[in-house]
């Protein structure tokens, strides 16, 4: 029945929309390059359809425990970093580049302190930790089995709409499936950023341009054949099925926006608005 909401009758557009679509077949998540209207999110219907705001508040807080940061570096990952050093009782294990620096330690006390005033010295060694390594390399992940860690933090992506041959893949599908690896070897509880653009985008209004991709929705028809989105959506599906075989916990962290006011003070970048939808 519609109602005088416009707002209210899209999203129930929307909900039976996703009930109605036709669910096709395909074996394997590296046959998506070929034909993206043959793949079927069908086997994930179960978890998917317990991913919504009502069921996630009725979910109890769980610790971060010691964790594992990846994408350190990024705008994202510097934030986050903060955020854990503000407010968790754990240790953090910084996976990072030394990229110019002569280590990766004075590396992230810079970025700390050009971000936050503040390079957090007397945190290193205790509370913060650094490993150099890089998400393409799983020996690099290695490094960290050693270390009591409970949840592994991935924010590393390639946000390169476009790019020559695999490097975009390499990091935001090879650097997950290592991910996964390690949480999976580590019995560790994993939390991956993702990106609403796995929506895709509607062509010939398939799927229809007035249907809001929601939390329990996957794939629904939309075209993906934009390699940044092309590879976070595969990078969903290697989660997904590893929780589908109970060989982690995951959390999917949809990233709505994230944008910067064109603003300088004291020639620091400030952060307006950053909105996290769970999956």
């Amino acid at each position: 029945m519609e109602t005088e909401d416009p707002l209210v009758n899209k999203q129930k557009r929307s909900q039976s929309f996703n009930k109605k679509r036709i669910d096709l077949n395909i074996e394997g998540i590296d046959n998506l390059d070929s034909d993206f209207n043959n793949y079927s999110t069908k086997r994930f219907n179960d978890i998917l359809k317990k991913q919504n705001l009502e069921q996630f508040k009725t979910q109890s807080k769980q610790d971060l425990g010691n964790v594992l940061l990846t994408g350190t570096t990024g705008f994202l990952g510097m934030h986050l970093l903060n955020e854990f050093i503000k407010n968790e009782n754990g240790k953090i294990y910084c996976m990072l580049r030394k990229g110019r620096h002569t280590d990766v330690e004075k590396r992230l006390k810079s970025l700390l302190f050009y971000y936050f005033d503040n390079s957090y010295d007397e945190l290193f060694n205790s509370k913060i930790h650094v490993i150099e390594g890089d998400v393409t390399n799983i020996d690099d992940f290695k490094k960290a089995a050693s270390f009591s860690i409970d949840t592994v933090l991935n924010s590393a992506a390639n946000v390169k709409h476009y790019a020559s041959g695999t490097q975009i893949e390499d990091v935001n599908v090879g650097g997950i499936k290592n991910a996964v690896k390690f949480s999976k070897e580590n019995n560790c509880n994993l939390v991956h950023i993702s990106t609403a653009s796995v929506a895709g985008e509607s062509v010939n209004n398939i799927p229809p341009k007035d249907i809001y991709f929601e939390e329990d929705m996957l794939y629904i028809g939309q075209n993906l054949e934009h390699k940044y989105i092309n590879s976070k959506f595969k990078a969903e599906t290697i989660i997904l099925d590893a929780v589908l075989t109970g060989e982690i916990n995951a959390k999917i962290m949809r990233l709505v926006i994230l944008w910067l006011e064109n603003k300088i003070k004291n020639s620091k970048l400030i952060l307006i608005q950053m909105h996290l939808s769970i999956v």
